[in-house]
């Protein structure tokens, strides 16, 4: 592997970790766990970060200087962080 096409694969990393986050703050933000929405939650995560990486592709591939183009393979799991505390239990959504 070469040191560019290193420097490329860290940087496509990055941009699709911020990409992820994006996604799971705009979806599921602070909200409190429910077990009924997890679905949905889901959906919205999977969908919106697809939505953004395709983009990403897109633009990245009419790029003169970028030969690259990428496949991407999503999986959302939402847990159920119950935490007791002093002051009783919290509840957390975790992606």
């Amino acid at each position: 592997m070469t040191d560019s096409t290193l420097n490329e694969t860290s940087s496509v990393f990055e941009d699709v970790m911020s990409i992820i986050k994006e996604a799971v703050d705009a979806s599921i933000q602070n909200a409190v766990y429910q077990h009924n929405k997890v679905p949905q939650w889901t959906s919205a995560v999977i969908e919106y970060t697809l939505k953004k990486l395709q983009e990403t592709n897109s633009s990245s591939s009419s790029s003169p200087s970028s030969s690259s183009s990428f496949k991407y393979i999503g999986m959302s799991q939402i847990l159920n962080n119950q935490a007791t505390s002093d002051y009783g239990k919290t509840n957390q959504c975790i992606v």
